[in-house]
């Protein structure tokens, strides 16, 4: 789990033609960009085009699941970096 994200939140379904870029998401977990303040800036992304090179994509599948890390990544942000009550 990554840091500021609600901890009672376990479990959510995972639609069969999202398993490959939720996986890719998750692979990703250690490679976020986090100021000195803990506020959360994003994913490195040339780390999402080695671990897709590496996971042995398409190019057409790899810009596929880049658009879904992104939208990923931005709904994570919103979370993250909530305002802590």
């Amino acid at each position: 789990m990554i840091n500021g994200m609600n901890s009672k939140v376990n479990y959510c379904e995972i639609w069969p033609e999202n398993i490959e870029s939720f996986n890719v998401f998750i692979s990703l977990t250690t490679q976020w960009i986090v100021t000195g303040m803990g506020h959360y800036m994003g994913i490195r992304y040339p780390s999402i085009e080695s671990t897709l090179n590496l996971m042995g994509f398409n190019k057409k599948r790899k810009a596929e699941i880049f658009d879904d890390i992104r939208t990923m990544e931005a709904a994570a942000l919103e979370v993250i970096n909530e305002p802590k009550k």
